[in-house]
């Protein structure tokens, strides 16, 4: 009997996401709209690279429009009225590659070089089908590492890629930050395993690296650090044993820390030259309300529920409880990282975060979360063949819920930040908005909760 490669049932997985990936963004063509691609958060993630490299103006002192309507820098602005841009400027990091290959090619193809022309909308897009593909490859080889099956592996892979609205993030709201932070916190995991193996500068210096860069991108996901402390202990010891071997292996970590900041210094010089210091919150008026985090609200409501529209990930969670034996020292890593990350996102004043499918924050996990995925799987396929053909059924439910609400999301059957209950069961299994729609949607109050928190 012909035995297939070690990872071909993983390859294969891998390989139709990112084709079917392709294939919704040719098919919606989102580049051709003014609108689109380059929207919302997006205008400040991607501000940096052609207010500097295309207008030389990355103080705004000028306004940039299209027509009266379209304005092309969203920007917020510091208490003496100087614009700012709102976001880090970690995603234009990793824009950049496209963005110089979207800026060539509308010149030599006789497109607009203003940086929002299609050759633009259409790199970025790619970039984030590239960073979707790096991440599931990182995914990959964390579980193998952990010593899971390829058959377990590829389950996980399309589970988590195309079950969940990391999908989403990947493809037609691929420019948003969540897939970039998918694939750094990824491959930061994947560095930190090999790193625990064997320390070696080398490591280190990607580590430090990594962490800079994630942290860049969204500041809450400092969270990893608490990972890149906890992995592989198991009690109070092993966390004792833990800080001891940091004393021994102090060069490194000062290394590590040193090359993170680094990282940083770009946008420190950015905030010392629009503000005067080195360090500003420019989400002016924003802020966290730690004293009432609406968790219960983040996971379960039908406005933005993370359990309720991305129900792999409540399997997930599940799986935690599943992580004994050669998993067991990753449990308390797993664990942590989650009740942390859940406990503040679901602080901030929005904690349903605007226009979005499900919580979409909550991607920026999803490669820790393979781990008890995984091993919940695992579990599945030692079962007898009903309850495997029966989580199969769920499992392939689940993945289909997931793609067709990206699709309701896109014809706004999926309201974005007004959905309720009964307008959730009343739209389902249908894809554009059913008639009394919006007496159904309950809006959330904005200026309360950006001013109390409720």
């Amino acid at each position: 009997m012909r035995v297939l490669p070690k990872r071909f049932r993983s390859s294969m997985i891998i390989f139709l996401l990112l084709i079917f990936g392709v294939q919704v963004d040719m098919d919606l063509g989102l580049w051709r709209d003014r609108d689109r691609v380059i929207e919302w958060d997006v205008h400040s993630y991607y501000a940096y690279l052609p207010a500097l490299f295309i207008y030389d103006d990355i103080r705004l002192e000028h306004e940039y429009r299209f027509d009266d309507d379209y304005f092309l820098f969203w920007p917020n602005y510091t208490a003496s009225g100087k614009p700012i841009i709102k976001m880090t400027m970690g995603v234009a990091v990793f824009y950049s590659p496209f963005f110089f290959v979207g800026h060539l090619l509308a010149k030599v193809m006789g497109y607009p070089a203003d940086g929002w022309s299609p050759p633009y909308k259409i790199l970025l897009l790619i970039g984030g089908l590239c960073y979707f593909l790096i991440g599931l490859l990182a995914v990959r080889r964390i579980l193998e590492r952990t010593g899971f099956s390829d058959t377990v592996i590829a389950i996980v892979i399309l589970l988590v890629g195309g079950g969940t609205n990391l999908f989403c993030y990947a493809t037609h709201s691929g420019t948003m930050s969540h897939v970039y932070s998918f694939t750094l916190i990824a491959l930061f995991m994947l560095m930190t395993l090999k790193w625990y193996d064997g320390p070696t500068f080398r490591t280190s210096t990607v580590l430090g690296l990594l962490a800079g860069a994630i942290i860049l991108i969204r500041p809450t996901n400092a969270v990893i650090l608490l990972l890149f402390f906890l992995i592989r202990t198991t009690d109070l010891r092993s966390m004792i044993e833990r800080l001891k071997f940091f004393l021994e292996k102090w060069p490194l970590i000062v290394w590590m820390a040193l090359l993170a900041f680094l990282i940083w210094i770009p946008q420190l010089v950015y905030w010392k030259t629009i503000t005067g210091h080195y360090f500003f919150n420019p989400y002016v008026g924003e802020g966290f309300f730690f004293d009432h985090p609406h968790v219960f609200e983040g996971l379960f409501s039908f406005r933005k529920g993370w359990y309720v529209y991305t129900p792999i990930m409540f399997f997930a969670t599940i799986g935690i409880i599943l992580l004994r034996g050669r998993l067991e020292g990753y449990r308390n890593a797993v664990l942590a990282s989650l009740i942390v990350a859940i406990y503040i996102t679901f602080s901030w004043w929005c904690w349903w975060y605007g226009g979005s499918l499900g919580q979409r924050c909550m991607i920026d996990l999803y490669a820790i979360m393979s781990i008890p995925l995984a091993a919940f799987v695992a579990l599945i396929l030692t079962q007898n063949v009903r309850i495997r053909v029966l989580s199969a059924l769920v499992g392939a439910f689940f993945i289909w819920l997931n793609v067709f609400q990206i699709e309701q999301f896109e014809n706004e059957a999926l309201h974005y930040d007004a959905m309720t209950m009964q307008l959730y069961f009343k739209q389902f299994g249908k894809v554009t908005p059913i008639s009394g729609s919006d007496d159904l949607l309950s809006y959330p109050d904005y200026e309360r909760a950006r001013t109390t928190g409720r």
